[in-house]
């Protein structure tokens, strides 16, 4: 039998410092075959000569002839592989600087193999988060409880880099004309669960996310990464990235369930009623929460706040 072809997304910005590692643990994978998409954003470095040096997978390279960004990166890669995914095929996020265990792949597919076909799936898992010299750092944090619609209004619960899903969550993702959203893991994780499809959450790790100062994204856990997101809070950046997604989102309501609907309508109700009860009356109803205790009250905070 064939392997299962898994179609990967890289995104690269001067990153020649870590990118042959990353490419190395991407040619140990087992149990699948892969293709690789590459988007440089215009790196000064010799990020693509070492690509060009890549001969473990077939490579494409998709231009992008001006600087996006990370996000905007990874949706011009998933525009440009759209036509060339199909029906039992599979798609990755790859960041430049990590380095994935050699079962990431396969692993990630195994724990799909039970949603129906024609269903959108993912897959996303914690990861073992490394210093600059890959030693260990600790373990990205535990979420406990069901993956969901509910929970995927309002918070990423998986990192892109360790994202895993199938040709129908792919075009789901691109059906929106607009596409103006804070984060591709995001959106995916919203995606698939609003049109009933199955978002699988592994809490063993998949791979070693490095931790440096060029990351785009940090180590989302301790004391300074909770003031940093109570600040986003506070200056209003959460309420604009849901404004963003829910905008998105309803250009896919003849795809959502009757139960993300409801839960999107309670939401914006929790986000515009005049009064703070009627907004928190509103936020209950919808059944929105974060994975820990703590999250869901600054939910609402949030909300009394209208910062929500």
């Amino acid at each position: 039998m064939s392997l299962p072809l898994v179609h990967v997304l890289l995104a690269t910005y001067n990153g020649a410092a870590h990118l042959r590692e990353q490419l190395d643990s991407l040619a140990r994978q087992t149990g699948v075959e892969l293709r690789l998409y590459v988007s440089d954003d215009d790196s000064s470095d010799n990020s693509l000569a070492l690509l060009r040096e890549f001969t473990a997978c077939a490579i494409e390279f998709f231009p992008s002839h001006q600087r996006l960004g990370a996000t905007a990166n990874y949706f011009h890669l998933l525009r440009g592989v759209l036509p060339r995914v199909q029906d039992g095929e599979w798609v990755a996020f790859c960041d430049q600087d990590d380095i994935w265990h050699d079962d990431k792949l396969a692993r990630a597919i195994a724990a799909m193999r039970h949603v129906a076909p024609g269903l959108p799936a993912a897959y996303g898992s914690r990861t073992l988060v490394v210093d600059v010299h890959n030693q260990p750092l600790g373990l990205s944090a535990l979420h406990p409880r069901a993956t969901g619609f509910a929970n995927a209004v309002v918070q990423c619960m998986a990192g892109a880099n360790t994202l895993v899903f199938n040709a129908q969550t792919l075009r789901l993702m691109l059906r929106p004309e607009q596409l103006d959203l804070p984060s591709h893991d995001w959106w995916c994780y919203q995606v698939v669960t609003g049109c009933g499809g199955s978002f699988v959450y592994d809490s063993e790790p998949g791979l070693r996310y490095r931790q440096h100062d060029s990351n785009e994204v940090g180590f989302n856990q301790g004391l300074r990464a909770r003031l940093e997101r109570l600040g986003a809070l506070l200056a209003g950046d959460y309420r604009e990235w849901n404004t963003s997604n829910l905008q998105t989102m309803g250009q896919l309501e003849p795809h959502l369930t009757a139960e993300a609907r409801a839960i999107c309508e309670s939401f914006q109700r929790a986000r515009s009623a005049p009064w703070f009860w009627q907004r928190l009356a509103a936020l209950r109803r919808s059944g929105v929460y974060r994975q820990s205790r703590i999250q869901s009250l600054a939910l609402g905070v949030a909300c009394a706040l209208r910062r929500l």
